[in-house]
């Protein structure tokens, strides 16, 4: 993502450069340089536009986003969140004092890759209900199964 330059201004007078010219004038001269500075952030800028923001799960800064419907489900939510994170996925718990459907939205909004919604019922069968990104449908599944399916999807790719 490196880039050439055209320079008919800084560069020049920054470094004094100058050539005689056939007239034996001394002429300021057109730089090209190239910019290898700053081709990581454009290559972020650019993956980040070409995925209208939502990272491939192995990138994204937070993969998973845990969202109890309740206050009541919280400590269920952290022994998830806990979980996730001693298999290295960078997981969130949405403890905030909103609706379920306004968490869900801001996890949305930040494209997180997974959403993962505990309420009584999974509590009780120590399950969690699974939603991806791309998908408006909720899969639940034991917390075992949950952890090896975001485990595989969240794994970095050998390049």
């Amino acid at each position: 993502m490196g880039t050439a330059q055209l320079d008919l201004v800084m560069l020049p007078k920054q470094f004094e450069t100058y050539y005689i010219d056939e007239n034996g004038e001394k002429k300021m001269p057109w730089v090209i340089h190239r910019a290898v500075f700053g081709s990581f952030e454009r290559f972020i800028g650019m993956i980040l536009e070409h995925f209208d923001g939502a990272l491939p799960a192995w990138l994204s800064p937070i993969q998973v986003s845990l969202i109890p419907i309740s206050e009541k489900h919280n400590d269920y939510a952290r022994k998830i969140v806990s979980s996730l994170r001693s298999l290295n996925i960078r997981a969130k718990l949405n403890d905030q004092n909103l609706t379920m459907g306004k968490k869900i939205r801001e996890a949305e909004v930040k494209r997180i890759p997974f959403m993962a919604v505990v309420g009584d019922k999974e509590v009780e069968n120590q399950t969690v209900s699974l939603r991806s990104l791309n998908n408006e449908k909720s899969i639940t599944l034991s917390i075992e199964d949950f952890l090896k399916e975001v485990g595989e999807k969240t794994k970095t790719p050998v390049i």
